[in-house]
């Protein structure tokens, strides 16, 4: 293993500052083995996770990888260690910044017979927030999509939902709310304050209710109609055209509209399905020992390699970060390996 010295020549080399035959000499070092390569894929991780992770807060993200590149590109001849941790730069940008360039929210316009819609869609690691037309205030999660008219009609209020949205409806007794999942679900509300759980690529539908009523109006697959009416603290989860109804702590569905995953023995499939729209990256689980794990977190700020510490801790589950494929200044989606 490395002397000492030789750990602070691969910082200084993060930081920029090697000289051409210090990173000739790194660049051999790396060469020689699978475990040196890995060991300065580790050394890197932590640089950037630990007291550095302060200063990356305040830069700019783009700029400071351009800068890097500049500084290690000081010949012409591009070594291997070169090529390595530029891509080992690029990923641990995702995993420790998620969502920067590449997140957005998407504001479109579209007309059915005459009248205006607004559609607005949140990429992964993207919370919005839209007030409607009624006042009504939606905050839509990542991954999200949310569809409402430019002005509602005077007797009904209707919006479409995909995803995850939590919703202060104004209250109007003359013009009922209705979130819309799709032909055979929707929510109806007078005013109220409630959270709904409806990603595409769930296998249920999940309703809980905060503050005020609201009323589910199902249309299974077996042609049988389910109507119910929630309390507060109450959560309705439809799947497999069966409907549950159980006590919760709104906390842990609605924590995500300020930045936070609330978890409380929640099953890994569900964990790694609101991390991967988080982070935008993709979990390939190898051993289906890890299914059976529950979590147990309070994530606010974390970034994801300090998410996939803890629950490699709590779990004892084991992690590998793939090498993702970059043609130009582009990345393609990281994928995380998981195995127990």
């Amino acid at each position: 293993m490395m002397e000492f010295s030789d750990k602070e020549l691969i910082i200084r080399f993060f930081s920029g500052d090697a000289t051409d035959a210090e990173i000739e000499t790194l660049d051999s070092w790396i060469g020689e083995s699978e475990e040196n390569r890995r060991f300065v894929e580790d050394c890197y991780f932590i640089w950037q996770s630990s007291e550095k992770l302060h200063i990356i807060k305040t830069i700019n993200t783009s700029k400071a990888l351009a800068s890097f590149k500049e500084k290690r590109n000081k010949k012409e001849k591009i070594t291997r260690l070169k090529r390595y941790l530029f891509w080992t730069q690029r990923v641990a940008a995702i995993l420790l910044l998620p969502a920067l360039a590449l997140s957005y929210t998407l504001y479109r316009t579209t007309y059915e017979e005459d009248i205006r819609f607004l559609e607005v869609k949140t990429s992964p690691g993207v919370i919005t927030s839209v007030i409607l037309p009624d006042s009504t205030k939606v905050w839509i999660n990542s991954c999200g999509y949310l569809k409402y008219p430019t002005q509602f009609k005077r007797n009904k209020r209707e919006v479409v939902l995909e995803g995850e949205g939590y919703f202060e409806v104004s209250q109007n007794k003359n013009a009922p709310f209705f979130v819309k999942i799709h032909d055979n679900y929707s929510v109806k509300v007078l005013g109220t304050h409630f959270n709904v759980r409806a990603y595409a690529d769930d296998r249920k539908i999940e309703t809980t209710l905060v503050e005020g009523s609201v009323g589910l109006n199902i249309n299974t697959t077996e042609k049988k109609i389910i109507q119910y009416v929630l309390k507060p603290n109450q959560k309705a989860v439809f799947e497999n055209n069966q409907l549950y109804v159980q006590w919760v702590d709104p906390i842990y569905e609605m924590g995500w509209k300020d930045g936070k995953m609330y978890f409380k023995n929640h099953p890994m499939e569900e964990v790694l399905k609101r991390l991967s729209r988080h982070y935008n990256v993709t979990f390939e689980v190898k051993s289906p020992k890890v299914w059976e794990s529950l979590i147990t977190a309070k994530f606010e700020s974390e970034q994801l390699s300090q998410v996939l510490e803890y629950i490699k801790i709590a779990s004892g589950i084991r992690y590998f970060v793939q090498k993702s494929n970059i043609e130009g200044d582009r990345i393609s989606k990281t994928i995380i390996e998981l195995t127990k």
